[in-house]
């Protein structure tokens, strides 16, 4: 969809001020760059042509470029770690427009969710998803443990210890010698400078997470989110939710799908344990990141809520093909939080208020006032077309029909 920029004189002040060789606020090395084409860049942003002219003073059009136009479409489809470009988003200064709304019509979807497992019971399903030969290899290292510790005596086979994984499942309160040497990994092979918390039940997290991803090819639509797992026992990996049901558990992070399907997860370690350097993700976006990483380009449509969304982690999988939509916080929207209405101001509209801003990159930020205000960053949705949510009002004491951003 194709839209015309209409700024206030404030904003056509802030660009007209700013350096010439930088008036979009990003480095210019387009000359550097043999893959860079403004036509690319035009429709990522879904800019009209008329629109073109606002960037075309420090950037090559098409009859300067010395770079067939065909091999730059195909490259540039190519998967950027294959072209040697990182996916890091570079840091550069967001033009954001007010009151300007636009929606982007999302490629088709080029995944295919389907079951790749088949069964004809439950035990079926579960085999597939937890294999004979992790079993085994639990068996195992549960054989060694024992050993290690003395208890020559003690040995499980396999089809003891799905015996016992069962009674547990059903019971989860049987006490047996098995469960004291019930190990995943030889603790003797763990190095002394680890900093990873769940090493050793490493092995059995990552063959989980491989058998999960064969089990189903992910949907179209994928949620970001966590989970806990309720667990009052001894252990450095236990996190306190004073406001959930589950006050203590493991937290866990996932990504699933609208059929709940959990594709793949990770086990939270605190704040400091086992996570990767943080990028201008921040550490929640680089979670997103991570556990989308077998869905970019095919058009999947990812959803969060504002403990993930940052402006930098919405770029970031839009040049991945991946579309995002989420909640946000007030102080990670950057430059949207200057222009965007105040909250106050909106509240005193009603329900039915709502401030839009759509950047030069393409993607909105939208607030809504409902019981509270809510704001919403998206890569493809804008405010229209509108909606209607049902609410109850108080002070007239009946349920009543109020406008609704369609990104809401």
């Amino acid at each position: 969809m194709n839209f015309r920029l209409i700024a206030t004189d404030a904003e056509i002040l802030q660009i007209l001020e700013a350096d010439a060789d930088y008036d979009l606020g990003w480095s210019d090395d387009s000359d550097n760059d043999p893959l860079f084409e403004v036509d690319l860049i035009a429709d990522t942003c879904n800019i009209s042509s008329e629109t073109n002219d606002l960037y075309s003073e420090n950037i090559p059009n098409n009859e300067t470029s010395t770079t067939n136009h065909t091999e730059v479409e195909s490259e540039i489809r190519r998967d950027p770690s294959e072209r040697g470009i990182s996916t890091k988003c570079p840091k550069r200064n967001v033009i954001w427009f007010s009151e300007l709304d636009t929606s982007v019509i999302v490629p088709p979807f080029t995944g295919e969710a389907k079951v790749c497992i088949t069964g004809e019971s439950p035990l079926d399903f579960f085999m597939e998803l937890f294999p004979e030969k992790v079993i085994a290899e639990i068996v195992e290292q549960t054989n060694l443990c024992a050993h290690q510790k003395g208890k020559e005596y003690f040995s499980t086979s396999v089809p003891e210890l799905k015996i016992y994984f069962g009674i547990t499942l059903i019971t989860t309160k049987i006490r047996r010698t098995a469960r004291r040497f019930l190990h995943f990994k030889d603790v003797s092979t763990i190095p002394p400078d680890n900093t990873d918390k769940a090493i050793r039940l490493r092995p059995i997290l990552e063959a989980q997470n491989n058998t999960y991803h064969k089990a189903l090819e992910p949907e179209v639509f994928d949620s970001v989110d966590e989970m806990v797992i309720p667990f009052k026992g001894r252990s450095s990996l236990k996190q306190y939710f004073p406001k959930k049901l589950k006050k203590w558990g493991y937290k866990m992070w996932l990504r699933a799908g609208v059929s709940s399907f959990v594709y793949c997860f990770e086990l939270f370690q605190g704040a400091g344990g086992g996570r990767s350097n943080i990028s201008e993700c921040r550490a929640a976006g680089n979670v997103v990141c991570r556990l989308c990483h077998d869905i970019h380009e095919k058009n999947h449509e990812v959803y969060a809520d504002k403990l993930f969304s940052s402006i930098p982690l919405v770029l970031k999988l839009k040049k991945l093909n991946t579309w995002y939509i989420g909640t946000i916080r007030n102080n990670t929207v950057e430059g949207a939080g200057k222009k965007l209405k105040a909250a106050k101001e909106l509240q005193k509209k009603g329900r039915v208020s709502s401030a839009v801003l759509t950047s030069t990159e393409g993607f909105t930020v939208t607030r809504w006032i409902d019981h509270s205000p809510v704001t919403v960053v998206s890569s493809y949705a804008g405010r229209e077309p509108e909606g209607v949510a049902t609410r109850f009002c108080r002070k007239e004491k009946k349920f009543l029909e109020i406008k609704r951003p369609h990104r809401i």
